[in-house]
């Protein structure tokens, strides 16, 4: 099994943890066009052994084992563009800028905005050159990766320098508490970043077991042991002050993921309309009883059993067609309420940017589009190819639009980074032991045998995502992976 935390090796969807999955999808709205709209439907296809369908999982549990996250995608910058302070756009030449400006509570804002966002895009800098590396390593190009790599190394080293050097500048002239704790922040942030990414790196470069790598794991060695953060965990420490570092971790993440977020205001347009749908349903559904009672009157007695008979029959018509009317709402194609509603804002909640509507269902084979069919039977086993699959289809739309572009909004921070996660707990309670005993009969010894082979379950997810941006054409994405789990949770998820 892959380790869940190794980040220079992630495809498009990976595992979080053992239960969760996860994607992340970039979509960079045109700023020119009024409207952006950006759809993603996935296809959930779970075998009927694991009884996951309409009476067992719930639209509410559904939505509890999903997590949808939008933020602003990090501005991209490399290294050498950080460094440069003469590169307006880098948060380091921003916050060198800012020394001698007049400290009231806007600039302290501003600078601690920048030093926030300094962090992320230093971690996103360091990550992409690795995830670099790590692919020249993997196809064993090994001149070339020494090459990249001390010149990464120099890169760093320069950075590191100049930051230091800017942190000192910043210091010397603002007397503020709060930016003092920033930098504080902001220096262990950076060093834990540096450390997770060399470490994972160094791994890959003394899994190859060759000479010609000796040099550049001295050098990397070296890198780590000056840049040590002050967090990290020795091999001697205690099992609570490993606690402490990853809770330590934890909280950095999210104190400079801050800068990235967007205010969100959630709610779920079927609660605020569910009275008004009844109401139209049972108004439609009476005026049908009342027309088809009005027309039994005139064929038989009101004191008659047979006008007695059909009044309770056309009752009980009118009662299913009030419901049925009412779940038209939530259907996959003609229901036009969605589950839930989320108003995307911007950082300062001064723009309205967009807005999300989810809609989650069940629906048949017979409602597949033909896309979604021929991508579904595509590389299906090569055995019992002909065999009718008995699973249920789950199904889940999410659409966002997002509105022309403010002139006065963050220019580096308008591309959104979408994640969808999904926890499948739940869809393995009712799945078998994790191994299933398997007799044979040894060639040589003619002795019975029994083995321990792993039961799992296949859970096949088709994702279709549609772009419209203004008047262009539509762009289309279909995407189909297997998600390979058992008792336990996830083992692998592969790309068939």
């Amino acid at each position: 099994m892959t380790e869940f935390s190794d980040e220079l090796e992630r495809d498009e969807i990976y595992f979080r943890d053992r239960w969760q999955f996860e994607q992340k999808y970039d979509f960079l709205p045109d700023p020119t066009v009024d409207q952006n709209d950006y759809t993603q439907e996935f296809y959930f296809f779970v075998p009927n052994a694991l009884q996951i369908n309409r009476s067992t999982y719930s639209i509410k549990q559904f939505y509890r084992d999903l997590t949808n996250l939008i933020r602003f995608k990090t501005p991209v910058f490399t290294l050498e563009e950080l460094t440069d302070l003469s590169f307006h756009p880098s948060p380091l030449a921003r916050i060198k800028s800012l020394k001698n400006r007049k400290q009231n509570r806007k600039m302290v804002g501003k600078l601690e905005d920048e030093l926030n966002l300094l962090g992320n895009v230093f971690r996103s800098a360091v990550r992409k050159r690795c995830q670099e590396l790590s692919r020249i390593l993997h196809q064993k190009r090994y001149d070339e990766f020494v090459l990249q790599t001390n010149e990464f190394c120099k890169e760093l080293d320069l950075f590191l320098s100049v930051y230091e050097k800017t942190h000192g500048d910043i210091m010397n002239h603002w007397a503020q508490p709060s930016i003092h704790e920033h930098f504080q922040y902001l220096s262990h942030f950076i060093h834990h970043s540096t450390d997770q990414y060399l470490i994972q790196l160094l791994e890959r470069v003394r899994s190859h077991k060759t000479d010609k790598l000796n040099k550049i794991d001295e050098r990397l060695t070296n890198l780590l042991l000056d840049t040590q953060s002050e967090i990290s965990l020795s091999p001697s420490q205690s099992e609570e002050e490993g606690e402490k570092v990853v809770y330590t971790k934890s909280l950095l993440d999210k104190f400079f993921l801050n800068s990235l977020l967007l205010n969100i205001d959630h709610f779920s347009p079927k609660k605020k309309y569910q009275n008004v749908i009844g109401a139209i349903a049972a108004g439609i559904a009476m005026l049908i009883f009342s027309i088809l009672l009005m027309w039994q009157g005139q064929y038989f007695l009101i004191d008659s059993a047979p006008f007695i008979i059909i009044t309770v029959v056309l009752y009980i018509l009118k009662d299913r067609i009030k419901e049925w009317i009412k779940a038209l709402t939530s259907h996959q194609f003609i229901g036009w309420i969605s589950d839930y509603a989320t108003k995307i804002r911007s950082h300062n909640d001064k723009y309205t940017l967009g807005i999300l509507k989810e809609r989650f269902s069940f629906i048949g084979e017979e409602e597949l589009p033909d896309d979604i069919v021929q991508i579904r039977n595509r590389e299906f086993h090569t055995v019992v190819e002909s065999f009718k699959r008995p699973e249920n289809i789950l199904y889940y739309q999410k659409k966002m639009r997002i509105y022309r572009k403010p002139q006065d909004l963050e220019t580096r921070r308008f591309m959104l980074n979408i994640i969808f996660r999904f926890n499948i707990r739940h869809f393995m309670d009712k799945a078998s032991n994790p191994f299933s005993p398997y007799s044979l009969l040894d060639e040589e010894t003619h002795k019975l045998k029994v083995m321990s082979l792993p039961k799992v379950y296949h859970l096949n997810l088709i994702v279709k995502t549609t772009i419209e941006k203004g008047n262009s054409p539509a762009r289309v994405e279909l995407m189909k992976v297997r998600v390979i789990a058992d008792k336990n949770g996830i083992k692998r998820i592969e790309y068939p």
